[in-house]
């Protein structure tokens, strides 16, 4: 029927097309009667004729062939046996269309009355593979189920597993949303409402799936009862990538609160540590449940009911002068991913926090290196002024121990002298700090007694340097120990001051607020000090024995000349 009503259509549209040209031909030439013959006229001719033939083929390929190819595919759709006779020939193009569409209705009711045949069956098994969309149909009167192929294949099933029950198609549905789900269809077998709802079903194998199901429920008409057509689409994949996108984000963030954490150098360290342990279960899946703890040496931070369960991830990290570590746990078990306990991105978010941690104090470590530098060189410079103008071994020794306790931070600072008396005893000649009753019950000596193995008599005696790191544990500090305890004294270092013989003729010890307080670095400043201080003594004993030699030598000479013995010499 399509070609001769499409030859049909094209020999009118020819025709309107000749007609067309044929005016304009006529029209051109009583024109060129009356103008003569001129050639923009035979152009313009030329140039109608050109486009007729254009829009001719415009129209052939763009309407007239997709048009007969649509109705021909609708005749073929509705040739079914239940079809009335096709129309008469004759009618136009889109008449047959609007007839080929009322008989592919009534093939689709055919359909629907009696079922599809197997080719039809075929293919929407096909394209429910292809969405991952199952169908079923429900008869409430019987309480039994259709389902189809691809709805078992979501739940893992065969149609062997299936007993066609509705109460089994409902067992199907996970355990938490069965209630919900049940109440859902109830409600819209009372109103007709179509159902369109977010699911989880459990497969044969244990698996859990996420599923959108959309459902339209009739109610019961006169002998017919009530039923319910349904189709399931399997939406894991996007259930899990949303999910995990979410997870993502909570990661990312959870890791931008900890590096605004650990940028706060302001804040103390301890205090940064503890604002981490915070926030580092918000970065995880189940964040209610999560605890954090850092360790640093032997600091520890972390949540007040964190516990050591089995349910635990830990990352070491190390930086410079100590080492720690970075643990997230669960109080109480959860369903384990592929990969353990945590997601490999969760195990990977708690070391970058471990390498943040990490960072972060080693940059404060360098910067407290650069203030300490800065620190003492001031302390040097302002020790080498007083040496370089001192005029007084008292006062001198006075403003180096000022500036080792309020410059450098030194709990107590004291310079002493031995004694070459038979108990070889040490006498404090200058000291600086809040530590007057602790200096006044010192009672120190050089001697190899119990007094004289503290730091300061050793340094004496053996003309070295002495630490004493911990000042709560090391024997040599046992008759001091308590009082100096007592006045916040946690590490002691001792340094002789050697005259040009190499004998000791005075000592610093400095007293810190923190166990093992003297590093390298420590030691490398106090003997460079030490070693500025002796030579400023020493010159400055130098020259007042000079000046008290002038002194001596004037008077004598004054003496002689005043004599009346005295001879001159001419």
């Amino acid at each position: 029927m399509a070609a001769p009503t499409l030859h049909s259509l094209r020999g009118r549209l020819a025709l309107f097309l000749a007609a067309l040209g044929l005016l304009l031909a006529v029209a051109l030439g009583l024109r060129m009667l009356d103008d003569g013959v001129r050639p923009v006229d035979v152009a313009l001719l030329a140039l109608l004729l050109l486009a007729g033939l254009l829009l001719w083929r415009v129209a052939d390929r763009s309407v007239l062939q997709p048009l007969a190819h649509a109705t021909a595919t609708l005749e073929r759709l509705a040739g079914e046996p239940e079809v009335a006779a096709k129309p008469s020939a004759g009618l136009g193009e889109l008449a047959a269309l609007e007839v080929a569409v009322d008989r592919a209705s009534v093939a689709l009711a055919a359909w629907q009355q009696h079922g599809m045949g197997a080719a039809e069956e075929s293919m929407l098994a096909r394209a429910e593979a292809i969405g991952h969309a199952g169908s079923w149909r429900v008869d409430f009167a019987t309480q039994r189920v259709e389902v189809s192929r691809e709805l078992l294949r979501i739940g893992e099933r065969t149609a062997a597993d299936f007993d066609g029950r509705l109460g089994t198609l409902l067992r199907h549905v996970h355990a938490e949303d069965r209630g919900w789900v049940r109440r859902v269809f109830l409600d819209s077998l009372g109103t007709g409402a179509e159902v369109d709802i977010q699911h989880r079903i459990c497969t044969s194998t244990g698996h859990v799936r996420h599923v959108r199901t959309r459902a339209l429920v009739l109610p019961a008409q006169g002998d017919t009862a009530a039923q319910a057509v349904g189709l399931v689409r399997d939406i894991s994949d996007d259930v899990e990538m949303r999910t995990a996108l979410r997870q993502r984000v909570k990661e990312m963030r959870c890791l931008h609160r900890v590096f605004r954490e650990t940028e706060r150098g302001e804040v103390p360290l301890a205090q940064v540590l503890q604002n981490v342990v915070v926030s580092l279960p918000e970065g995880w899946t189940h964040e209610t449940d999560a605890r954090a703890r850092i360790r640093m040496g032997d600091a520890v931070f972390a949540a007040p009911d964190f516990a050591e369960t089995p349910w635990l991830h830990t990352v070491s990290f190390a930086a410079p002068g100590t080492t720690g570590d970075v643990t997230i746990a669960y109080l109480h078990p959860h369903a384990a991913e592929a990969e353990g306990t945590f997601l490999v991105e969760e195990c990977d978010l708690l070391a970058a926090v471990a390498s943040r941690v990490a960072d972060m104090l080693a940059a404060r470590a360098a910067e407290a290196s650069l203030r300490r530098v800065s620190r003492d060189q001031q302390m040097l410079a302002s020790a080498n002024r007083a040496i370089l103008y001192g005029t007084d071994e008292l006062e001198l020794m006075r403003a180096v121990c000022d500036i080792l306790v309020h410059a450098r931070g030194f709990r107590l600072a004291l310079l002493s002298e031995p004694q070459r008396d038979a108990e070889k005893s040490v006498k404090v000649l200058v000291y600086a700090g809040e530590a007057t009753e602790y200096v006044e019950e010192l009672r120190l000596t050089w001697a190899e007694t119990e007094r004289g193995r503290g730091p300061t008599g050793t340094a004496i005696r053996e003309r070295r340097q002495t630490v004493v790191r911990h000042l709560d544990t090391d024997p040599s500090l046992a008759p001091w120990r308590e009082s100096a305890l007592r006045h916040g004294f946690w590490s002691v270092m001792a340094i002789p001051l050697l005259d040009a013989q190499g004998v000791a003729f005075c000592c610093l010890t400095v007293y810190a607020p923190e166990p093992d307080a003297f590093g390298d670095e420590e030691i490398a400043l106090l003997l460079n000090l030490t070693d500025s201080l002796a030579f400023g003594l020493r010159s400055l004993r130098d020259r007042q024995a000079r000046n008290a030699a002038e002194l001596q030598n004037r008077k004598l000479t004054r003496a002689v000349e005043q004599s009346p013995a005295s001879i001159a010499i001419t």
